[in-house]
């Protein structure tokens, strides 16, 4: 049967959501924590360095997921190691909920971190393989909107548990309940995998352009087709042309600029304190007085501000600009950080106006930099590089989140709360800047029309770089 035969739907749609469900795993997975932390430090008799390590050893994890997620993208497929990543999620879930030992507990957070890490590699890579460049945008965000409602069905689901039995019965079995709850959407993912075809970018770059078509036949419309798979096939022999894609190619005189700017702009989505928050958001509130149930149920707020304004996002991304967001986000992030750095300066810190610029500090990072990351570093590397480009720019993301959530609980504890809200703000006035003067807009183009974009402005970007540097 010929192209122009074929009678078949656009389901590009549907085959992003479910790769979206590794972003709600991947949310689920790193916020269940924050409902556990206390019944954990109780159970196993930890100090701050302990909770510490429980939080960051699944980071740790993730690092080392992304660094090795390109790698076994590029030689297993995109459809191969999503299914593994399944298993990782269901595994890690029924072992931290039942660990024989701490280390075991260790073990697991680990395994999980693991498969954060190589699902936020390997999602987004795939759901801008099949996307269109109208609509990538859009697309790409599903995963950061994934990860959003995981964020917030895990507080729902924590808040819940957590008013559930007595404080001996929340100790014994409270919060292995809250880890036990992942096990369903675990399931549910790795069976959906089943139906989802492998990215026919990937099958391409592996000569096998009759498998690749075949596939694209059940993602796009038939009038969409022919066109796409030219597209596809010309890309490929401009790239089969160029450099070969091991790890140093990455650092390239024609890659070097794209790279580093992909690898700041990964860590700046973390250094402005966002998965710091997010993890301890219920022992932050009880500092500010009200409780335990009534940190929960402000937890809660912080999940639906961030699911909102997620949505506002993805709305914007494909309009508005990625570029706009950040510079936006970035703008807005300072201005919270600054009111809450001055309500602690000047002895407000049980304020209202603490609890206020942290859900604005949210809502402006849900709008920008959350999703904008994903989609900027999904799409900005060249085809030839981008798994390992990928690949590196996640590993420095989760680097960051390590090191941001190990240090976070001590310096609360050593420098106080000002100087830590502090740091934060500072993180958040710099990536205003490297945005304005580093990052160009790609919304709407090609792959070839932003790697051209990059080529032409990279004299520039050199220039500035030295600049910053001097």
């Amino acid at each position: 049967m010929s192209i122009d035969q074929y009678k078949g739907g656009d389901r590009t749609l549907l085959f992003c959501l479910v790769a979206s469900m590794g972003g709600f795993l991947a949310g689920f997975h790193s916020a269940v924590i924050s409902g556990a932390i206390s019944q954990l430090e109780s159970y196993f008799e930890l100090s701050s360095a302990g909770i510490g390590w429980v939080i960051s050893s699944m980071l740790l994890g993730c690092a080392l997921g992304a660094l090795g997620a390109g790698n076994l993208a590029e030689q297993y497929g995109r459809k191969k190691v999503m299914m593994l990543i399944a298993v990782f999620f269901f595994a890690s879930s029924a072992l931290t909920a039942y660990p024989p030992s701490f280390s075991a507990l260790i073990f697991a957070r680990i395994l999980g971190g693991l498969a954060i890490g190589m699902s936020t590699v390997l999602c987004p890579m795939y759901i801008s393989d099949i996307s269109d460049n109208e609509s990538r945008g859009k697309m790409v965000s599903l995963f950061q909107m994934g990860m959003v409602v995981g964020i917030l069905i895990t507080y729902i689901s924590n808040s819940y548990i957590s008013g559930l039995g007595t404080d001996s019965w929340q100790l014994q079995t409270g919060w292995r309940m809250m880890f036990l709850v992942e096990l369903l959407p675990a399931l549910a993912f790795g069976l959906a995998l089943i139906v989802l075809p492998e990215s026919p970018r990937w099958l391409i770059s592996k000569s096998r352009k009759k498998t690749a078509l075949t596939e694209l036949r059940k993602i796009k419309r038939e009038k969409f087709v022919k066109s796409e798979f030219e597209e596809m096939l010309s890309s490929s022999s401009a790239e089969n042309n160029q450099e070969d894609s091991s790890w140093k190619t990455l650092f390239h005189a024609r890659y070097r600029t794209i790279v580093i700017c992909g690898l700041i702009l990964a860590v700046f989505s973390q250094t402005t304190g966002i998965n710091a928050i997010l993890y301890y958001a219920p022992e932050i509130f009880k500092k500010l007085g009200g409780g335990s149930e009534m940190a929960m149920m402000q937890t809660v707020g912080i999940g639906l501000i961030n699911f909102a304004f997620t949505i506002l996002a993805i709305w914007l991304i494909d309009k508005a600009g990625r570029r706009f967001l950040l510079l936006l986000g970035s703008i807005g992030m300072s201005v919270s950080l600054g009111c809450v750095t001055f309500c602690f300066y000047s002895g407000m810190q049980e304020s209202i106006l603490v609890f206020i610029s942290i859900l604005a500090f949210i809502a402006f990072f849900a709008i920008s930099w959350g999703p904008v990351t994903f989609v900027l570093i999904s799409e900005i590397f060249p085809q030839s590089i981008k798994s390992k480009a990928m690949s590196l720019a996640v590993l420095s993301l989760w680097t960051a989140v390590f090191v941001v959530s190990q240090l976070f609980p001590m310096l609360l504890e050593s420098a106080g709360e000002m100087i830590t809200f502090g740091i934060f703000l500072g993180s958040a006035v710099l990536s205003l800047m490297f945005v304005w003067k580093f990052i160009p807009e790609t919304k709407e183009k090609s792959f070839k029309e932003i790697e051209k974009e990059w080529t032409k402005q990279d004299g520039q970007v050199k220039q500035n770089l030295k600049t910053a540097v001097s």
